[in-house]
């Protein structure tokens, strides 16, 4: 809230209060409760905005790629030719 809004309210409320104190006890309390709500907004704005990041990052950790598939495949044809090799000993022996 700004300082303007706080200025323009107190005067509000100065207004209400001199009408009728309990209007105006309510008010502030109004008030108050308002400012509060006010802060938790923002702290789970920047929270979502934190988890938004997070699983932006995760998202891009987990993608996988024409290089990934290229290794996996040159490990996975390394792999068979040691099995192939095994068996070809296996039964010279």
């Amino acid at each position: 809230m700004s300082e303007e809004d706080k200025k323009e309210l107190t005067t509000i409320l100065q207004t209400m209060s001199e009408v009728d104190g309990r209007i105006g006890d309510l008010a502030r309390i109004a008030i108050d409760r308002v400012g509060q709500l006010e802060q938790r907004v923002n702290e789970l704005e920047e929270e979502n905005e934190s988890l938004w990041f997070m699983l932006d990052e995760m998202k891009e950790s987990q993608k996988f790629t024409k290089e990934h598939a290229e290794e996996l495949q040159r490990r996975i044809n390394e792999q068979l030719l040691i099995y192939k090799m095994m068996q070809r000993n296996k039964g010279d022996a």
